[in-house]
């Protein structure tokens, strides 16, 4: 049962420190602590630390803010309670706490859980990241990254309190007015230079996401394409695939234009190739039913898969040269068509089954929007290729349904876009007789019903 020490009546009482050792080793791996506890109970307790923290603490050793403050963090693992850290006043209290305020930072254990505590508030209390922003704490953990002598810790959780902070417009011209831009260009260009792991690889992928904050149409974040395509060539990759590095760095360029000479350069169509591989390794996990729901690492795939496809829809919108290669691979002319293109385990087929998947809407649209692209957006050379059927919502939405219907091309089925004359003729000719008469009967009465109901009239021929 879930139970915490007393605490003493004064923080200036010598037992203060043995509590919050007991705390800590009793609760380390405590993630809830209610309904063990009633929320008034954990709220009161919250309270009376907050206050000492803030009230009681001049007299305390570094070794006593450290305990205070991972007391905290532990108990912001669980929101319910910690109103007194989810408010303006608790989140002045911790950017003082994090070294995040008027006076030089100090890379200590005290400030690094400070740091941990404030990054917990930034991700439960929006509002927390504007306070941040008002007091200079953005500004100072700009300041601070530009060491690069800063333990990897430190570093981590300050990238991190700028990717949560950066969700507001306000913060994001601060950083880069402040020059971040560099920073993250100089670091990523250091860290792919060879695989990194534990906390190295937590900081590549908090500057990924950063990244991905702060880069849009608005703001000139080119130079940062390099590295992350360098990081894309050269890291290995990561089971299952989509995965952190690969899937921050892959999000990072929905933001940025192709640039033929930056992303393939000599025409090596090696990275392309790599995405183009990523992908059919991650639809691989899916059947021959596209509305059965599949998480790959945790995550829908409707999620971790669609910004994939969409960055594969922008290099082909934004080079031809990239847009052939990638045709001859998702759609060959070649193709296998003595069944329905969307059966069978190519890529092609699994592609083309999200086009009519409903449990799969991004994906649906954007696998869609990809064979539009590779069809040098003519819906009539869609059509033509992977059929009618997977192709008719997307074209409607679009208000491009060919006015006369698909093109007929001789010997496919238009609907299905496998070859139509040669499968009926085969089934033709296994018929018996009897088989032969009972089809042409049941012809005959479907054709009668048809023309009895209205829906189509039989003309006699004049002539």
């Amino acid at each position: 049962m879930t139970s915490l020490p007393p605490l003493p009546s004064s923080f200036t009482d010598p037992t203060l420190l043995s509590t919050l050792q007991t705390f800590l080793k009793t609760h380390a791996q405590t993630t809830c602590f209610t309904p063990a506890i009633t929320v008034a109970e954990k709220t009161a307790y919250v309270d009376r630390i907050v206050q000492g923290l803030r009230d009681e603490s001049g007299t305390w050793s570094q070794d006593v803010f450290t305990h205070v403050l991972s007391v905290l963090r532990i108990l912001l693992r669980e929101s319910v309670g910690c109103d007194a850290l989810y408010s303006v006043e608790g989140t002045k209290l911790l950017v003082l706490h994090a070294g995040l305020g008027s006076n030089a930072y100090q890379p200590t254990p005290h400030t690094t859980e400070g740091l941990k505590c404030l990054c917990n508030v930034l991700l439960h209390y929006p509002a927390a990241r504007g306070v941040v922003w008002e007091l200079g704490g953005v500004e100072k953990c700009v300041e601070i990254i530009k060491d690069g002598g800063l333990a990897s810790e430190p570093t981590f959780l300050i990238f991190r309190i700028l990717f949560l902070a950066t969700v507001e417009r306000q913060v994001v011209q601060t950083v880069l007015k402040n020059g971040i831009v560099g920073i993250l260009t100089e670091r990523l260009e250091r860290l792919v230079k060879a695989p990194v792991e534990g906390m190295e690889l937590m900081v590549l992928n908090e500057i990924l996401k950063l990244v991905f904050n702060i880069s849009d149409e608005e703001t000139d974040c080119t130079g940062l394409v390099p590295p992350i395509l360098d990081l894309l060539r050269s890291y290995p990759l990561p089971t299952p695939p989509l995965s952190p590095p690969i899937s921050h760095a892959i999000h990072t360029l929905l933001h940025f234009p192709t640039h033929h000479d930056i992303w393939f350069p000599n025409d090596d169509y090696t990275l392309l190739r790599k995405f183009v591989d990523i992908l059919e390794e991650t639809v691989g996990v899916h059947g021959e039913d596209a509305e059965e729901e599949v998480r790959v690492g945790g995550v829908l795939l409707d999620e971790s898969c669609s910004p994939l496809v969409l960055v594969l829809v922008g290099v082909a919108r934004g080079d031809v040269h990239a847009r052939a290669v990638m045709r001859d691979w998702i759609m060959p002319n070649d193709i296998d068509r003595s069944q329905p293109l969307d059966k069978g385990t190519t890529l092609t087929a699994r592609l083309i089954r999200y086009m009519t998947s409903i449990t799969y809407p991004n994906l649906r649209q954007a696998v869609s929007e990809l064979f539009f692209i590779l069809s040098n957006e003519s819906p009539e050379t869609l059509v033509s290729y992977i059929g009618y059927g997977p192709a008719a919502g997307f074209l409607y939405n679009r208000g491009l349904l060919p006015s006369g219907g698909p093109a007929p091309t001789e010997d496919i089925d238009p609907i299905t876009g496998e070859f139509s004359a040669q499968k009926a003729d085969e089934e033709w000719k296994a018929m018996s007789e009897e088989e032969r008469e009972r089809e042409a009967e049941k012809l005959f009465v479907l054709l009668d019903r048809l023309n009895r109901t209205g829906v189509i009239k039989a003309v006699p021929r004049l002539g």
